[in-house]
């Protein structure tokens, strides 16, 4: 039934749409279809040209809208050079040295490719193996990859300043770093390195001087680092305990270096196997280790999502609950909640039950149908016992 609609007329009466349609003419979907595939009528994209230039007589074939652009383009070379098509084909004939065969496609030699099976038969060469280079099977936490890049970059700098060669190398000194540690305030790393007894000083010292100066024999390597006082004394913990150790500097240690820097940053993110970003470490704030780890640690909460907590909760360690006009509820209240809350809830069932309107407990319809199925059943074997 269609909604009734009120004419213009004020003195009118409503009208139901119904007499209102009927009473239009109808045009039969039959004379349209005939019309439209009349011999005489204009094809659709003639009839979508016309639409587009909003004419009925939109320009000829050589407007830039009609689809001369995919048409053969002879002519219009033709005209363009002012020759006819003969002495264009003269023209842009072929010479004869040029080889036919080499017009095929076939035929043609790859651009751009190796030729067929040569990659198979070589094999793959260095350039084709990828490996990702910050990915490591067991990463370790950025505190325990920070010690270990620290004392490894330290024992470098005593050595040479060669650290580009501890990119590559594998971590079997990682245990022997645990016995170290960076104390003072020297500007060189090296002369911030503590051990914890001489022997830990020279298995550390011989491990990493293979790496950096390989074919170097101990003691020449003992001798040269001893010519240059980097041996000292002073360099090993009180009775060897971790107990003795000092307060750690490594927050201070200096990154002025721009090659030390790079090296540093680039061996922590192979140990702890993130991509540490370029914004870090080419940020002219972050001059020592401390400010740099700051704002990588500060980068990371920032795009690590926060874990929802419960808004009761928060409410209940502020202290609202104290207030007199505030309750707090650890799920969600609805209208009904609040009648049982204030005692309306029993007058509605109450009133309910003696109208008539309800015969059954409120919210538990399906336990009372399961009970009417069950009387039913009950009643039907009592009339089939009576019955027989």
């Amino acid at each position: 039934m269609r909604p009734s609609m009120r004419l213009p007329l004020r003195e009118a009466k409503y009208v139901c749409s119904s007499c209102r349609v009927g009473a239009n003419p109808r045009i039969s979907p039959l004379n349209q279809q005939f019309l439209r595939n009349a011999s005489d009528s204009p094809g659709f994209l003639e009839r979508t040209r016309r639409g587009l230039w909003g004419t009925d007589k939109p320009p000829g074939p050589k407007d830039p809208y009609s689809g001369s652009q995919i048409m053969p383009q002879e002519e219009t070379a033709a005209e363009s050079t002012d020759l006819s098509p003969g002495k264009a084909e003269e023209e842009t004939s072929l010479p004869d040295e040029m080889d036919i065969h080499s017009l095929d496609w076939k035929n043609m030699p790859r651009v751009g490719y190796t030729k067929d099976k040569e990659w198979i038969v070589n094999g793959a060469t260095y350039a084709d193996r990828v490996k990702p280079w910050y990915k490591k099977k067991s990463p370790l936490s950025l505190d325990k990859a920070l010690h270990q890049a620290v004392i490894e970059f330290s024992v470098m700098s005593m050595l040479g300043k060669t650290y580009g060669v501890l990119e590559g190398y594998e971590d079997r000194s990682q245990g022997i770093l645990q016995n170290c540690s960076i104390e003072g305030e020297s500007a060189e790393w090296g002369d911030r390195l503590r051990f914890s007894s001489k022997d830990t000083r020279d298995s550390v010292v011989t491990f990493f001087g293979q790496i950096a100066k390989p074919g170097t024999t101990k003691e020449s390597l003992f001798s040269q680092l001893s010519d240059q006082g980097k041996l000292r004394e002073d360099q090993f913990w009180e009775g060897g305990k971790i107990e003795a150790r000092k307060e750690s500097t490594v927050s201070s240690l200096p990154l002025n270096d721009p090659e030390l820097k790079f090296a540093f940053f680039t061996r922590l993110s192979q140990l702890t196997g993130q991509r540490i970003p370029d914004a870090i470490y080419s940020s002219a704030t972050a001059t020592t280790v401390g400010e740099a780890i700051a704002a990588y640690k500060e980068l990371i909460k920032q795009s690590i999502k926060m874990t929802p907590t419960r808004l009761h909760e928060q409410l209940a360690k502020i202290g609202t609950e104290s207030l007199g006009n505030v309750k707090i509820y650890d799920s969600r209240r609805t209208r009904q909640d609040s009648d049982e809350d204030v005692g309306r809830k029993k007058v509605i069932v109450t009133s309910l039950y003696e109208n008539g309107l309800i015969s059954h407990p409120l919210g538990k319809r399906k336990e009372w149908i399961k009970m009417q199925k069950k009387q039913e059943k009950e009643a039907a074997k009592q009339a089939k016992l009576q019955m027989n």
